[in-house]
């Protein structure tokens, strides 16, 4: 099977609990795990399943089914507060700070970032924002390789000399993330979308992030203020 490595991973993998890998893998597999420093791919997975919506209605969406309307439910009062009854106006592009891809669609009664935010830090959890560190048991399992997402292009070269070609193309194990909006990096990005977050906000989430940035070598610059301090 080629393509995708994470969609590969997740059509071969099986659930386990961390106590079992150990009786699973062997000294001679390879153990490699994909990171990405945690305030990024926390905006990835906003942006990927919460600001916008594939189906033909909203409410049909399964992520607004199951984050996005209690989200709004429980905090767009003191979000209209905070930033004003404009902000989810359709001339603020209803309080996303970048356009949706015209291939999707948006609507005011989807969260905007700075509610998705309160929803995380009061214990909302799902795979694509949770903590790499609490579901890829790196206190169980000793993985002979790490890879930088933000460096993936380069460290994949050394990586496709230890994984079967025939099974992860190398244009699968590069390209698997959609790209940043046009003309923006990645910093940019993640600045623009923070912009909308408190000092609180921040420190509550660098608390939840922490082991991810400590673990593996992460920062992040806010107010003059570098974590990890």
């Amino acid at each position: 099977m080629k393509g995708n490595p994470l969609g590969l991973i997740k059509h071969i993998s099986v659930l386990m609990k961390n106590s079992e890998l150990k009786d699973v893998v062997r000294p001679d597999m390879t153990r490699l795990l994909v990171v990405r420093h945690p305030f990024n791919r926390l905006i990835s997975a906003f942006r990927d399943k919460l600001d916008q919506y594939k189906t033909a209605n909203l409410e049909d969406d399964f992520y607004y089914k199951s984050y996005g309307w209690r989200a709004v439910d429980k905090h767009r009062k003191k979000a209209l507060e905070r930033f004003g009854p404009d902000f989810f106006s359709e001339d603020n592009n209803f309080g996303m700070p970048v356009p949706v891809d015209r291939q999707y669609k948006h609507s005011p009664k989807q969260p905007c970032f700075w509610e998705f935010v309160q929803e995380v830090l009061a214990g909302v959890r799902d795979e694509h924002w949770d903590p790499i560190a609490s579901f890829c048991s790196v206190c169980d399992l000793e993985y002979n390789i790490i890879v930088h997402f933000e460096k993936l292009e380069f460290e994949s070269q050394f990586v496709e000399n230890l994984i079967d070609s025939n099974h992860v193309s190398k244009q699968g194990l590069m390209h698997f993330n959609p790209t940043l909006p046009l003309g923006m990096t990645q910093d940019e990005l993640t600045k623009l979308y923070f912009q909308q977050l408190s000092a609180q906000d921040v420190e509550g989430l660098y608390k939840l992030y922490e082991l991810d940035f400590r673990l593996f070598g992460y920062t992040f610059e806010y107010e003059e203020k570098i974590y990890p301090m």
